[in-house]
């Protein structure tokens, strides 16, 4: 007869076997796909023959399957690494760098590693690991000197990913962020005492008119009523003088 096939068969505990995959002669691999990391897997491999057969007038095929294998154990790893995060941000707060990102789109991410480098160049050397959030603090910073990061992510098999795009700071923005801060709230505590002096300066002008004009009024009957007196006397003499 002629060989026509091979018959793959595959099993958890090296017991129970299914077929899972039938492969045509000439052909010598086979992919298994879509496995659970971590699960040992067993197979064994039949050859079928196709035989002939007469019978009264009448020809038959018949496909006899050979006895199968020994059987060969795998245990499906994990290779592929994790795409890189996404949207990596920096920012300066209280004199340390604050570094923000988004996970990437596989499932499998449990960590995330940060690279720190003193270039645009290099990838510099790994500053933190093991990161579970998707946000780090950089408090080991040095005045005057820019620094460059990257993050990758880490998969629950170990693998690395890409590294995501870099980001640069320098202490030199942390110090000019802070005196401008500084100065900003400067210029507010001394634009506020400026409102109150002049406020003070406009009430206390307003009650000195208002006191000057009073007193102006008083003044003024004082020296009507010393007229009025005088005039009072002299007609007071005038009339003495008639008698």
């Amino acid at each position: 007869g002629d060989i026509v096939q091979y018959t793959l068969y595959r099993s958890v505990d090296d017991k129970i076997y299914k077929v899972v995959a039938t492969v045509p002669i000439g052909t010598l691999n086979f992919i298994d796909r879509n496995l659970l990391d971590g699960i040992a897997y067993y197979y064994k491999i039949s050859v079928s023959i196709r035989v002939t057969v007469s019978n009264g007038g009448s020809t038959y095929h018949i496909l006899i399957e050979s006895k199968r294998s020994m059987a060969v154990g795998a245990v499906s790893i994990d290779i592929v690494p994790p795409q890189a995060p996404l949207g990596l941000a920096v920012r300066i707060e209280n004199g340390n760098i604050h570094l923000n990102w988004n996970p990437p789109m596989d499932s499998d991410v449990v960590s995330y590693n940060i690279y720190r480098s003193f270039n645009n160049e290099s990838r510099g050397n790994l500053v933190a690991s093991g990161i579970t959030s998707t946000n780090w603090i950089d408090k080991n910073v040095a005045r005057g000197q820019r620094y460059y990061y990257l993050v990758t992510a880490v998969d629950d098999a170990f693998n690395e990913g890409e590294d995501s795009a870099k980001v640069s700071s320098s202490v030199e923005c942390i110090q000019r962020e802070f005196h401008s801060i500084l100065l900003s709230g400067i210029l507010v505590v001394l634009l506020a005492i400026l409102i109150a002096i002049f406020g003070f300066v406009f009430w206390r002008m307003k009650k000195l008119e208002v006191i000057t004009s009073k007193e102006d009024f008083e003044e003024e009957k004082t020296v009507e009523k010393i007229f009025q007196e005088v005039f009072d006397e002299e007609e007071i003499e005038d009339t003495n003088n008639i008698d």
